[in-house]
């Protein structure tokens, strides 16, 4: 992308890359309000930009725009999620175990996302993006976000939101809920979805070249 588009990277809140002292409250809502900061240091806000997330970071982009909080030119959004499910028995183990004991826990979760969550024949690659994400999370934080998130809810909000959006989504990836990617699409004013079929090819060339067709 950066042959075409000048590009911005923000690693949210919940990352472990990320530095706040002392811990920050970790939710969709105030991942959303960092980033009208990330617009004014970069003196975005009188110009033309896109602001573009995947999973999460699409639900983000979403719930800032529907409280005001961001005015993207163009919202472009990758398998964004209506909901987070997350089974009952994850959720109990999250919240009664110390955060340390997550690194124990990591071969179980690949275990489950492979058999439950992924359809590995259809896209190989997903299972290894995902494998490394839980490898490289905060503990901490990810338990954390992990229980906010699971309460959350976009559906009430959407109507909120005028501003044009792209959708790329995978009608073979099962972790993002084509179902409930369909509905957001169905229930934004000015949106346009795009199936790429699975979820590696959402980060692939072929978007980059979609993309840039739209906005021909």
């Amino acid at each position: 992308m950066t042959a075409d588009f000048e590009i911005y990277y923000v690693e949210t809140r919940e990352k472990k890359s990320a530095k706040h002292d002392p811990e920050q409250s970790i939710t969709i809502e105030t991942i959303g309000d960092d980033l009208p900061y990330v617009i004014q240091e970069n003196n975005l806000n009188d110009r033309y930009y896109i602001l573009m997330g995947s999973s999460l970071g699409a639900t983000v982009i979403l719930d800032a725009m529907s409280r005001k909080q961001v005015d993207p030119s163009l919202a472009v959004l990758i398998g964004p999620n209506g909901k987070f499910k997350a089974p009952w028995y994850i959720l109990t183990l999250t919240w009664v175990a110390h955060p340390m004991v997550y690194h124990g826990l990591k071969p179980i979760m690949k275990w489950i996302l492979k058999k439950k969550y992924l359809d590995i024949q259809s896209d190989p690659k997903q299972y290894e993006k995902y494998a490394q994400s839980i490898d490289e999370a905060h503990p901490g934080r990810i338990r954390r976000s992990a229980l906010q998130f699971s309460r959350y809810k976009i559906w009430e909000k959407l109507g909120n939101i005028h501003q044009n959006c792209v959708i790329f989504t995978g009608s073979k990836d099962k972790l993002h809920g084509y179902e409930d990617t369909v509905r957001i699409y169905k229930e934004l004013p000015s949106c346009q979805l795009i199936d790429l079929e699975t979820n590696a090819k959402t980060h692939s060339i072929k978007m980059v070249n979609q993309l840039k067709h739209v906005l021909r």
